[in-house]
């Protein structure tokens, strides 16, 4: 998909849905909004009837910051790696 393409939420949890393992992340300005999306994904898989699922890897700009930067650090040669502001 081409990073520029506008999708509405509807289509966003169905992806999400669709292939959890697919390494799927949606990036938010700030955790509300990635806890609202959250209860809103959830409110649908709960509409559909199902009792359980894959949460979404719904994030805040600055988790997914620090996610990256774990990643890094524990990588072979991330040891040198400056601290993270």
């Amino acid at each position: 998909m081409d990073s520029r393409t506008t999708i509405d939420r509807s289509q966003l949890f169905k992806r999400l849905s669709q292939d959890p393992a697919a390494g799927l992340v949606v990036l938010t300005p700030n955790r509300r909004l990635a806890q609202a999306f959250e209860a809103e994904y959830d409110r649908m898989q709960l509409g559909r009837g199902l009792e359980s699922w894959d949460a979404p890897d719904i994030l805040p700009f600055d988790t997914f910051v620090e996610r990256c930067y774990e990643e890094a650090l524990y990588a072979p040669g991330g040891a040198g790696l400056p601290a993270l502001l």
